[in-house]
């Protein structure tokens, strides 16, 4: 993702439907996880650019579950970037 100011952070997307979280009531929405980032970022403006394609979206059976997905999607995530360097 770059930042106006021109800041580039690597992160983990998912440009979906939420199915695990949102179930019935879902909508289509883009949720970016920022890796090693601490930063107040609200109200700015960001362009975000897909590099990687980790896995299609699912619904899983706790919200546990996903979470532990998750983690092994920032790990996929994290040896792509170090690859590109």
């Amino acid at each position: 993702m770059t930042l106006a100011n021109g800041d580039t952070i690597n992160g983990v997307g998912n440009l979906g439907m939420r199915p695990t979280v949102e179930g019935e009531q879902a909508k289509r929405m883009l949720e970016v996880h920022l890796l090693d980032f601490d930063a107040e970022i609200y109200g700015m403006t960001m362009e975000v650019e897909f590099l990687d394609y980790i896995r299609s979206e699912q619904k899983f059976s706790s919200v546990d579950a996903l979470s532990s997905q998750i983690q092994l999607d920032v790990i996929h995530s994290r040896e792509f970037h170090a690859s590109q360097h």
